[in-house]
């Protein structure tokens, strides 16, 4: 089992302030060498720049600075531990779809530093809504159960998150029925990027807003749904 993820601390750290900003202990914690020369790729994180709340982020150089150091450290250590195995040795890497969508980031990357044979999965829930799925997209597309909410984690929100953590908030996968973020309006698709006065990036952000840092039931609840940054008021039941 090995761990290939950056500490996320530091990746927050970057698209706050930018790479330049890290410390030469925060630095040696995340890849040696980033690749800025991929353009379709740059594109691609612009793209998705344009579509998430920028309040948060110095600018989009810093939001790009922390996507590879997200994608460089993860090759860097994959390539790393394989260049160390015997010839032939395999190893199945789980990872958020972001990362490996059109082979971009994560597979290029680490073939750039050891080229190996290997196969990309792109998993797709089956009531997704996708009306077609470009087969340039992955080696293999996985076309899982449709979710069911009801049966996965409750969070005192009462939402189903994305488990990859990304610079720009928590995508929220599902609402769980009669939930305080159903009552409040929270819905499947939108991003949770700050509660109160904390912006969100993980699920230890969303936590700390609402324990941590909160004597009140009642939260301000930041989301952005379909491009247009929306304020919601959510009411947390009694734990008991």
């Amino acid at each position: 089992m090995l761990a290939i993820n950056a500490p996320p601390e530091v990746v927050k750290k970057i698209s706050h302030n930018g790479l330049a900003s890290l410390s030469p202990d925060e630095r040696a914690q995340i890849a040696a060498d980033f690749d800025f020369t991929d353009t379709e790729h740059r594109n691609m994180i612009q793209n998705e720049y344009d579509q998430h709340p920028q309040e948060h982020f110095k600018d989009f150089q810093s939001f790009y600075e922390a996507q590879l150091a997200w994608e460089e450290t993860m090759a860097e250590t994959l390539a790393q531990y394989l260049a160390a195995r015997p010839a032939g040795a395999q190893l199945l890497v789980i990872i958020g779809n972001g990362h490996i969508s059109y082979k971009s980031g994560v597979p290029q990357r680490t073939y750039r530093q050891l080229p190996v044979d290997y196969k990309t999965i792109v998993t797709i829930p089956v009531d997704a809504g996708e009306e077609s799925i470009d087969p340039a997209l992955a080696d293999y597309v996985w076309i899982t159960p449709a979710d069911e909410p009801s049966k996965r984690h409750r969070g005192r929100l009462g939402i189903v998150i994305d488990p990859q953590q990304s610079a720009e908030g928590l995508t929220i996968l599902a609402v769980l029925p009669e939930s305080a973020a159903a009552k409040a309006g929270l819905q499947k698709g939108d991003v949770l990027y700050q509660i109160d006065d904390v912006p969100i990036s993980d699920a230890h952000d969303a936590h700390r807003a609402l324990t941590e840092k909160s004597t009140t039931p009642t939260h301000k609840i930041y989301i952005k749904r379909n491009g247009i940054q929306q304020v919601l008021i959510i009411e947390l039941p009694d734990p008991e």
